[in-house]
């Protein structure tokens, strides 16, 4: 099997988490510290998903998710690792690992209008 570079989402993703790196740059490491658990969480989430270390952002966000389970861009951030850890089957397919589609499926559930609704519905669209 053939794996795909990891496909970085259009738009308002990028925006987001090149923020949230120039945010945390800005403020180092008293933001961290400053900020609720579930936040930190988050923000180490999005962090390692920019620096393009999918799995560490795949467990960050888990870490997010069971620290506020309602917070939709944890589900977003986390099912494009996911979606980007995906590999071309043998049927010329592109196969992405389990919990893929679900963790897509939870961030419309939460933010079905949501500022990444069009991304995740391109990703499982993609999928069909």
């Amino acid at each position: 099997m053939t794996r795909l570079s990891r496909p970085v989402p259009p738009g308002p993703v990028k925006l987001l988490l090149v923020g949230a790196s120039i945010l945390l740059t800005m403020n180092g490491p008293s933001l961290a510290q400053a900020t609720s658990p579930a936040t930190s969480a988050f923000n180490s989430c999005a962090l390692l998903y920019n620096a393009g270390k999918t799995d560490e952002a795949i467990v960050a966000c888990d870490k997010a998710i069971a620290l506020d389970p309602g917070k939709a861009d944890a589900y977003f951030i986390k099912g494009s690792a996911l979606y980007g850890n995906g590999k071309i089957g043998p049927d010329g397919k592109y196969a992405v690992p389990p919990g893929t589609v679900d963790t897509l499926n939870k961030y419309l559930e939460l933010a079905p209008d949501g500022g990444h609704a069009q991304d995740v519905h391109a990703m499982l669209d993609a999928l069909k």
